[in-house]
Protein backbone atom coordinates (compact mmCIF):
# COMPACT_ATOMS: atom_id res chain seq x y z
CA UNK A 1 0.00 0.00 0.00
CA UNK A 2 1.43 3.38 -0.69
CA UNK A 3 2.76 5.88 2.19
CA UNK A 4 -0.25 8.77 2.18
CA UNK A 5 0.43 12.21 3.32
CA UNK A 6 -0.79 13.78 6.56
CA UNK A 7 -3.23 15.75 4.57
CA UNK A 8 -4.65 12.59 2.36
CA UNK A 9 -5.20 10.26 5.63
CA UNK A 10 -7.31 13.55 6.80
CA UNK A 11 -8.93 13.79 3.90
CA UNK A 12 -9.69 10.30 3.60
CA UNK A 13 -11.11 10.08 6.82
CA UNK A 14 -13.36 13.20 6.42
CA UNK A 15 -14.70 11.29 3.48
CA UNK A 16 -14.81 7.30 5.12
CA UNK A 17 -16.38 9.22 8.53
CA UNK A 18 -18.18 12.47 7.13
CA UNK A 19 -20.31 11.82 11.12
CA UNK A 20 -17.33 10.84 13.10
CA UNK A 21 -18.14 14.05 15.16
CA UNK A 22 -21.35 14.44 15.27
CA UNK A 23 -21.67 12.77 18.79
CA UNK A 24 -19.10 15.58 20.16
CA UNK A 25 -21.56 19.09 21.06
CA UNK A 26 -20.46 22.10 18.75
CA UNK A 27 -17.25 23.51 20.53
CA UNK A 28 -15.47 19.76 21.17
CA UNK A 29 -16.42 19.42 17.10
CA UNK A 30 -14.81 22.18 16.32
CA UNK A 31 -11.75 21.48 18.42
CA UNK A 32 -11.33 17.96 17.11
CA UNK A 33 -11.57 19.62 13.33
CA UNK A 34 -8.90 22.69 14.32
CA UNK A 35 -6.73 19.36 15.79
CA UNK A 36 -6.62 17.59 12.71
CA UNK A 37 -6.37 20.85 10.40
CA UNK A 38 -3.15 21.16 12.61
CA UNK A 39 -2.17 17.28 11.82
CA UNK A 40 -2.29 17.87 8.11
CA UNK A 41 0.17 21.08 8.46
CA UNK A 42 2.75 19.39 11.49
CA UNK A 43 1.76 16.02 11.96
CA UNK A 44 1.30 12.94 14.85
CA UNK A 45 2.83 15.83 17.59
CA UNK A 46 -0.60 17.57 17.29
CA UNK A 47 -2.06 14.93 19.35
CA UNK A 48 0.48 15.18 22.15
CA UNK A 49 -1.64 16.26 25.25
CA UNK A 50 -1.04 18.64 26.48
CA UNK A 51 1.71 20.42 24.77
CA UNK A 52 -0.05 20.54 21.66
CA UNK A 53 -3.15 22.89 23.66
CA UNK A 54 -0.64 24.86 24.66
CA UNK A 55 1.14 25.64 21.61
CA UNK A 56 -2.02 26.27 19.69
CA UNK A 57 -3.30 29.68 19.64
CA UNK A 58 -6.82 28.72 17.46
CA UNK A 59 -7.20 26.69 20.42
CA UNK A 60 -6.87 28.70 23.15
CA UNK A 61 -10.49 30.40 22.48
CA UNK A 62 -11.49 27.40 23.91
CA UNK A 63 -9.82 27.84 27.22
CA UNK A 64 -6.69 26.21 28.78
CA UNK A 65 -6.33 22.35 28.78
CA UNK A 66 -9.02 21.92 31.66
CA UNK A 67 -11.52 24.04 29.80
CA UNK A 68 -11.36 22.58 26.58
CA UNK A 69 -11.80 18.84 28.56
CA UNK A 70 -14.91 20.06 29.92
CA UNK A 71 -16.48 20.42 26.27
CA UNK A 72 -16.01 16.43 26.05
CA UNK A 73 -16.85 15.73 29.33
CA UNK A 74 -13.71 15.32 30.74
CA UNK A 75 -9.72 14.88 30.63
CA UNK A 76 -10.62 11.01 29.83
CA UNK A 77 -13.40 11.29 27.16
CA UNK A 78 -10.79 14.03 25.61
CA UNK A 79 -7.88 11.89 25.05
CA UNK A 80 -10.21 8.65 23.84
CA UNK A 81 -12.13 11.04 21.51
CA UNK A 82 -7.81 12.28 20.28
CA UNK A 83 -6.99 8.20 20.48
CA UNK A 84 -10.42 7.34 18.03
CA UNK A 85 -9.30 9.95 15.96
CA UNK A 86 -5.37 8.49 15.37
CA UNK A 87 -6.92 5.20 15.17
CA UNK A 88 -8.83 6.13 12.29
CA UNK A 89 -6.23 8.49 10.66
CA UNK A 90 -4.46 5.26 10.67
CA UNK A 91 -7.12 2.67 9.90
CA UNK A 92 -7.35 1.31 6.36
Amino acid sequence: APVLTYKQRAESLRRRQPNLFQQYGDEAKAILEILLDKYVQKGLDEFNMPDAFKANPELLRYGNVGEIAQHFGGAAQLRQAIQQLQVLLYSA
